[in-house]
């Protein structure tokens, strides 16, 4: 088992606890001013954070004991100690029962049994759960467990995790080329598997770069970097984002309907759908203000959410020549016989049986409704007639909810269309203020990993794109792919300004 821990072997473990013991005990007991304890209690949280093995974890509360004249002052030492490393006394409990399965894996041969404690435990400080492994490698020290990761969605990771564990850090090209086999028999979907090394990763990490598959090594280091910060669960999604290309990773979208993870704002404009379950509404804006993506929203929360219970049918009107192939189409949706359907009578006809024969709601979802308005036009508006005419006997058992542009702007507007009486309009513009910055800062910073020099940074791209929810994605997609050509994750002014005037913004927006 020497050598598991990579460069720190057992005895430079040990000799490197001592020699933090004697060097940074005896500061602390010499110290005679609150000046001194605290330079004293600094060097220990450096050593903490970034020297020591994390085998000697469970020491330093010892170490404070020797300088501690009674459990008061112990308790006040080893809070000053906590308070500097940002994190609770709960937390260092836990990371303390972690590190002792960690450090016996050193006395004991037949260590295999304690692997799967270890990782459970290690879990936990990713916002893991385990749910399966097995030992497809032992004599190569592979272990394969699959983690179920339920409380943040990542564009990276599904709600299983893949992860292989390392019980040897001498690992070299051979047990890597295990690893990809492992990979390949059982994960050829999934995006990003975790190699997590029981020991110095680095050898494993220079291998992972040269492949096609997507692996991400995490090693000593990386774990006590993550158990040690006051939001371990973050800090695991910032370890394994700086270690995945942002191509990969990009949760920006900058076409079609936006996923329901990238979904921001809009608040106002559910609350009123959600409020008056009778009515009908007709929603307008500028292309690319996010119409499609407030659609799909609403699909989602009123089939699957709290205001569930509506059979939601969909459909895009842009692809329709005429009213009556569009009312078929909604007739499909709904899986009523469409075999005699000629006219809109007919569509309003099956519609009233389908209707008085079920006792659910139906909420009807028309986006790109602008060419349909003028279609229909051409035949008196007989197609939204029938809509009026199904919404006002049924009410919310039958609700339309219409997405377009400039058509259905100005049918919104005109005082004499059908549409003032029957569709509540609703003007779309850009986001808030509060929903346009988590729409930057979220994905970058907790998805992406990327950090902002000062805040007024944000600021300025919320100035530079006006909160417009495209124009933002677009933004910040080219920003991102940008910093990883110059291989950083942390934005400067001079950033912001190039992505601003490059030609491939510009041309986009």
């Amino acid at each position: 088992m020497a050598g598991v821990f990579g460069r720190r072997n057992i005895e430079m473990a040990r000799l490197g606890t001592k020699s933090i013991a004697k060097r940074d005990v005896n500061r602390l007991s010499q110290a005679r001013s609150a000046k001194d304890i605290h330079q004293a209690l600094d060097r220990i949280v450096k050593v903490v954070r970034s020297d020591a093995s994390i085998v000697s974890f469970p020491k330093f509360r010892k170490f404070l004991g020797r300088v501690s004249d009674s459990e008061d002052s112990l308790k006040n030492l080893h809070s000053q100690l906590l308070d500097r490393l940002k994190i609770s006394l709960d937390q260092w409990t836990k990371i303390e029962a972690m590190t002792q399965k960690w450090a016996s894996l050193y006395d004991n041969p037949d260590f295999g049994h304690l692997v799967q404690p270890l990782v459970q435990d290690l879990s936990a400080f990713f916002g893991c759960k385990t749910r399966s492994f097995s030992v497809p490698l032992k004599d190569m020290g592979l272990w394969d467990f699959r983690l179920l990761f339920p409380d943040i969605h990542l564009n990276y990771f599904d709600d299983e995790i893949h992860m292989i564990v390392v019980t040897d850090s001498r690992a070299g090209p051979n047990e890597f080329a295990a690893v990809k086999d492992i990979i390949h028999k059982n994960d050829a979907t999934m995006k990003v598997t975790l190699l997590l090394v029981l020991g110095n990763g680095d050898q494993l990490r220079e291998l992972a770069k040269t492949s096609s598959i997507e692996i991400v090594v995490l090693d000593e280091d990386d774990c006590r970097e993550i158990m040690l910060s006051p939001n371990s669960k973050r800090m695991f999604c910032h370890r394994v984002a700086r270690r995945i290309s942002v191509q990969a990773l990009q949760p920006y979208q900058t076409q079609g309907k936006v996923r329901s993870r990238m979904f921001y704002g809009r608040h106002d404009e559910i609350k009123r759908l959600k409020s008056n379950l009778s009515n009908s509404f007709a929603i307008y804006g500028g292309r690319l203000i996010g119409k499609s993506s407030l659609l799909h929203q609403i699909d989602q929360e009123f089939e699957h959410g709290e205001t569930g219970g509506y059979r939601v049918c969909s459909i895009t009107a842009q692809a329709f020549t005429s009213s009556v192939e569009a009312c078929r189409a909604l007739l499909k949706e709904l899986d009523i016989p469409t075999a005699k359907h000629r006219s809109v009578l007919t569509f309003e006809r099956l519609m009233r049986d389908y209707l008085l024969s079920h006792t659910g709601r139906v909420l009807i979802l028309v986006d790109e409704v602008d060419d349909l308005i003028v279609l229909d036009g051409r035949d008196n508006y007989q197609m939204f007639e029938a809509f009026h005419n199904l919404n006002n006997d049924f009410g919310e058992r039958c609700r339309f909810v219409f997405a377009g542009y400039r058509d259905l702007a100005r049918q919104c507007m005109d005082s004499k269309s059908r549409f003032r009486n029957f569709a509540e309009p609703i003007r779309l513009g850009n986001l808030d203020p509060v929903s346009a910055r988590l729409l930057i800062e979220e994905p970058m910073c907790e998805e992406l990993g990327f950090r902002f020099e000062s805040d007024d940074l944000v600021e300025k791209i919320l100035e530079m794109t006006a909160g417009h929810p495209n124009y933002i994605q677009v933004f910040c997609k080219e920003l991102t792919e940008y910093l990883e050509r110059q291989q950083r994750r942390r934005v400067r002014e001079h950033d912001i300004e190039y992505t601003y005037h490059n030609a491939d913004f510009r041309d986009r927006v």
